[in-house]
């Protein structure tokens, strides 16, 4: 027991005591219930099949890419490149793993040096500029939409 200072109440020791255990269990009982809503906020049910959903929309979008890609006309891409005089510098095999191959034929174009690559982006931009102009983009819209003559554009429903 501690010593007892002259003018000092005598039952203010034990107070105190009972008083740090009062804190001590209340600190441990937040601290757990604190623990407790941060575990039941991170592990909801719904996570399980967000995390499937997010799987499942990469693996789709990849799948997506890898069409998108394999529609691109090989012509066209060994006319950029030889545009660009860098034969082989584009070309990925497109299906199962494009993305891949598509990420390591963009590595490869980031491994240039930067003089390389400025050059390369001015060779680039002068064949889109070229071959991929808003005529052709819009005649290919048309095209697709059925509307390639100006007699079944004037039939067509405005809306």
């Amino acid at each position: 027991m501690a010593k007892i200072e002259p003018g000092r109440d005598p039952q203010m020791v034990a107070r105190t005591q009972t008083l740090n255990l009062v804190f001590a269990l209340s600190s441990i009982a937040l601290f757990l219930a604190l623990s407790w809503m941060i575990w039941a906020d991170y592990d909801r049910d719904w996570k399980k099949y967000q995390l499937q959903f997010n799987k499942l929309e990469v693996t789709v979008t990849q799948k997506q890419i890898e069409e998108a890609l394999g529609k691109m006309d090989a012509g066209k891409r060994a006319a950029l490149e030889a545009a660009i005089v860098r034969p082989g510098l584009l070309t990925f095999e497109p299906g199962p793993g494009a993305v891949a191959r598509l990420a390591a034929a963009l590595d490869r174009v980031l491994e240039l040096p930067t003089a390389e690559r400025d050059e390369l982006r001015q060779a680039v931009s002068a064949f889109v500029g070229r071959e991929w102009t808003w005529d052709r983009t819009a005649t290919g819209l048309l095209s697709a939409a059925g509307l390639d003559s100006p007699d079944r554009r004037a039939h067509a429903d405005p809306t």
